[in-house]
């Protein structure tokens, strides 16, 4: 399976940040970000021009689809609330739309349908 990161941009002594996932070098990630930031001037583009940009991984994610990549991603941007991202809470999922929402177990933090999880405690905890 594939592995992936959660990372976090953010300046030093800032609470400006933004979080994303990508399945590269976080450094070579961040590049990207600032080759893009060059070509426009939106607030993200504008924070990275303007600030010495530092990144960190979050989390290290196996996953089998994007989807999943970009479930947890969605959990750290729910955690933190990145004030650089376009959009701090991202719309549903078609799975949330269809009453399949994940949800994270507290005690092992496997991400699974919210139906699942008493039973999941039940039985393996």
């Amino acid at each position: 399976m594939p592995w992936g990161k959660i990372y976090q941009l953010y300046v030093p002594n800032s609470d400006d940040c933004y979080v994303g996932s990508t399945c590269q070098l976080a450094n070579k990630r961040l590049d990207e970000h600032i080759m893009m930031a060059q070509k426009s001037s939106n607030q993200k583009s504008m924070w990275i021009k303007n600030n010495s940009i530092n990144i960190c991984v979050l989390q290290v994610v196996e996953f089998k689809t994007k989807q999943e990549l970009l479930e947890r991603e969605r959990y750290w941007i729910e955690k933190l609330k990145p004030n650089m991202n376009s959009i701090q809470r991202p719309t549903r999922t078609s799975e949330e739309k269809r009453g399949k929402e994940k949800v994270e177990c507290p005690i092992c933090q496997t991400l699974m349908n919210k139906s699942s999880l008493s039973r999941h405690i039940k039985h393996l905890h």
